[in-house]
């Protein structure tokens, strides 16, 4: 009974995070004139892609009206009904908290499973909270200047490469997961979907082949 809870609560959450994948929400799929490479020698793709956590997105928290996931079948439809019920403007701070706790207890056995991957959402202690937020600010501001090609200093460039091999390696544990849930609970899943992830998840280990590039160049730096 505890395996199949379990099986039902990590079907919610990864039926609720390829959700976020098909229908294109934080930036996970490019076009190819975003290949070009950037002064900085990373690709336009690689650092336009932000993994910061999936399920914090305003479509994913947007789950209002989702009630206790009772069984296998109604897992994948509750997760995919609620993900859209309401714009993620209408969501006062109050009730974006509220969805935030709930999404939490959901994730709790994925996020008990990998303990150290940095896009499950799990409670956090003020002190991880303010780290969190002053790490993704430093990601932003170094995204923002790759991007338009100015300068970065070894050590916020040493920051960010960690940071997004980092997230990279988190994203693709979660999604190879997936797969491999959804296999061995015999779910239908369309082969066009796992298609889908797969190709996610090719992207992203070019992406990290690059990033591990730029950080090896970075370190034969004087």
């Amino acid at each position: 009974m505890k395996k199949k809870l379990f099986y039902v609560s990590i079907l919610f959450v990864l039926t609720s995070l390829t959700y976020i994948i098909f229908s294109d929400a934080g930036g996970f799929f490019f076009s190819e004139k975003e290949e070009e490479k950037l002064k900085s020698g990373l690709s336009r793709n690689t650092v336009d892609r932000q993994e910061g956590s999936m399920f914090e997105s305003g479509n994913f928290l947007d789950f209002s009206k989702s009630g206790e996931v009772e069984d296998e079948n109604t897992a994948g439809a509750s997760a995919s009904t609620n993900v859209s019920a309401t714009e993620p403007a209408k969501i006062t701070p109050e009730e974006r908290e509220k969805l935030r706790k709930e999404m939490i207890l959901k994730a709790k056995p994925l996020a008990e499973k990998f303990p150290n991957n940095s896009l499950i959402p799990r409670e956090l202690t003020k002190e991880q909270e303010n780290k969190k937020k002053q790490d993704e600010e430093k990601m932003n501001e170094i995204r923002a200047a790759l991007l338009e090609g100015r300068e970065v200093a070894k050590p916020e460039m040493e920051f960010y490469l960690d940071s997004k091999i980092k997230r990279s390696d988190d994203m693709t544990e979660i999604l190879e997961y997936s797969i491999k849930v959804f296999k061995e609970t015999g779910r239908n899943y369309p082969a066009s979907s796992l298609k889908v992830i797969e190709d996610r998840l090719h992207s992203l280990r070019e992406s990290k082949n690059e990033l591990l590039d730029a950080k090896k160049n970075l370190d034969q730096l004087q």
